[in-house]
C-alpha cells in the first residue's frame, strides 16, 4: 500500500492480486494480510496455494482466495491467460505450479496485450506462442552467465538457484 500511494493508486482500486509461485519473494504472509486488510482477491493455483499454506487451513481468507487452472480468467476488464513456465529452484514442493500470463484489455477501443514473465528457466515454444503479438512484455533476466564464468574463475560460486532463471542474453534472445 505504501508504494501504491506514492504513485497515487488506492489500494481500494486494486482488484486482484496474480501469484506466479510459490516462492516466498513472490507470495508470503503478507499478501494475505493485504488481500484480508483491503478485500482483494488473490488469483492462485491450487498446487501453489498448498505449497504456500504449508497446509494450513486459512478460513479467515477463503473468500479471497480465487484458483486458476491454465484457462482464462478475468479481473475486472482484465483477461489473463496463464501459462506454465519452468522454475523448480531446487524442488517442485517449494513452487506449486509456476505460470507467466498473458494480460488482455482494451485502451481507448484497441486490444492491449501485456506478457508477464519471471523466474523461468526456460521460454519454451508454448511460452513464445502465448506471449505473441503483446504490446508489452515484462520478463525478468537474473543473470549474466560471462558474469558466473568469471566470478568461478575466481573461485566465487553463483547464488544457489540461478540456474533456474534465464541469463540476460536467454532474455534478450527470447
Amino acid at each position: 500500500p505504501g508504494l501504491l500511494e506514492e504513485v497515487h493508486i488506492s489500494p481500494s482500486k486494486v482488484k486482484g492480486i496474480v501469484i506466479t509461485h510459490g516462492h516466498d519473494d513472490h507470495v508470503n504472509e503478507n499478501t494475505l494480510k493485504i488481500s484480508r486488510k483491503y478485500d482483494i482477491p488473490i488469483y492462485i493455483h491450487k498446487k501453489t496455494f498448498r505449497v504456500v499454506s504449508g497446509g494450513r487451513s486459512f478460513p479467515a481468507a477463503k473468500r479471497q482466495i480465487r484458483h486458476h487452472t491454465d484457462q482464462i480468467f478475468s479481473i475486472s476488464d482484465f483477461k489473463i491467460k496463464p501459462f506454465r513456465t519452468r522454475h523448480y529452484a531446487g524442488r517442485r514442493e517449494t513452487v506449486g505450479v509456476p505460470f507467466g500470463f498473458c494480460i488482455s484489455t482494451k485502451v481507448n477501443g484497441k486490444d492491449v496485450r501485456i506478457g508477464y514473465v519471471t523466474d523461468t528457466k526456460v521460454v519454451s515454444r508454448k511460452m513464445v506462442k502465448a506471449l505473441s503479438n503483446c504490446s508489452c512484455l515484462v520478463m525478468e533476466a537474473n543473470h549474466s552467465d560471462a558474469m558466473i564464468k568469471r566470478n568461478r574463475s575466481m573461485g566465487n560460486e553463483p547464488h544457489k538457484g540461478y540456474d533456474e532463471h534465464l541469463s540476460n542474453v536467454k532474455t534478450a534472445n527470447a
